[in-house]
């Protein structure tokens, strides 16, 4: 298969340790309109949603061996798909860096 050079994507950093886990519900602390990798340019600080998968990085194309292994951004990403006041499947899922969002609270939900 051949895989165009200038290709990146986000797959598995065996060097990071996830800081949530699937399942969490965390908040964005950071609007992804402006800036956004791939398919996140949607999300807005403040919205909540739960992570589909976590511990991505962002690779691109290595020549020599015709792989995705080149580490590109090593900061952590994450899958998540926010929840939205009105379905939207094509823009409720993306990838964030884990160091805009936080888990939620008992405070986020009136619980002290």
């Amino acid at each position: 298969m051949l895989i165009p050079p200038n290709i990146t994507v986000f797959l598995i950093n065996p060097q990071i340790k996830p800081t949530f886990s699937e399942d969490t519900a965390v908040m964005l602390t950071k609007d992804y309109t402006q800036s956004a990798p791939f398919c996140s340019r949607s999300f807005k600080k403040g919205e909540v949603g739960s992570i589909i998968a976590c511990g991505h990085s962002i690779y691109g194309y290595e020549d020599q061996t015709n792989s995705l292994s080149v580490l590109v951004d090593g900061d952590e990403c994450y899958r998540v798909d926010v929840g939205t006041p009105i379905p939207d499947f094509d823009n409720s899922e993306g990838f964030v860096k884990a160091k805009d969002s936080r888990m939620l609270s008992n405070e986020d939900f009136g619980l002290d």
